[in-house]
Parts: C-alpha cells; structure tokens; sequence
C-alpha cells in the first residue's frame, strides 16, 4: 500500500501518529506564548466519518481538536481534510499570516 512511503520516509512514517495516545501529544509540550501560531481547520466533512462525528470536521478532525491550549490565531473554513492545503482561501491566509511584521 505505502511502500513508497516507507521507502521514502522510512518504516515509522505515519505510524507515530496513528498510535499516539492523548497523553503522549500532550507530552510533545506546547509553543511558547510568545510564538505567533497559525491554524486553519476545516468544516467540509465527508467520507466514513460523516456520519459518526457530531461535532464540525474535515472529515479527518473535528474543530475543536485543532485549538491549542496556547494563544494562536485560528480559522476555521469550509473545505475537506484532502483539500485544505489546495485551498485558495488556506493559501491566502497563510500568506497574510507571513507578511504580518513580527515582533
């Protein structure tokens, strides 16, 4: 199935994050309050999952697993878990997110 993958990333690629508990992300740490951090969720859910998760999705994730304990802008539009990266409007708010004058 993904031995492309695996040839190219080795044979952990992916598998960290399917069996991750919630204890073990909260474990990674979080980002300074200091750092700017930008997230962009989606609310298109489709797939399998459409029909079992309630809350708003992508189809992957639900928008409320996107927001971080830490301060950090977040956006939340209607595009699916595929088409998020390809989004015009991801692409444009990413680009706007680059071009504000740190501090």
């Amino acid at each position: 199935g993904c031995s492309f993958v695996h040839w190219l990333f080795g044979n952990k690629a992916g598998y960290q994050l399917l069996t991750y508990t919630d204890q073990d992300m909260r474990a990674i740490g979080e980002f300074p309050s200091s750092m700017e951090v930008l997230v962009i969720a989606g609310n298109k859910g489709r797939g399998f999952l459409r029909n079992w998760l309630r809350d708003p999705h992508d189809g992957k994730v639900t928008v409320a697993e996107t927001h971080l304990s830490t301060p950090h802008l977040h956006y939340t539009l209607y595009v699916s878990h595929f088409w998020i990266m390809k989004s015009k409007e991801t692409i444009y708010i990413f680009h706007q997110f680059l071009s504000i004058p740190k501090k």
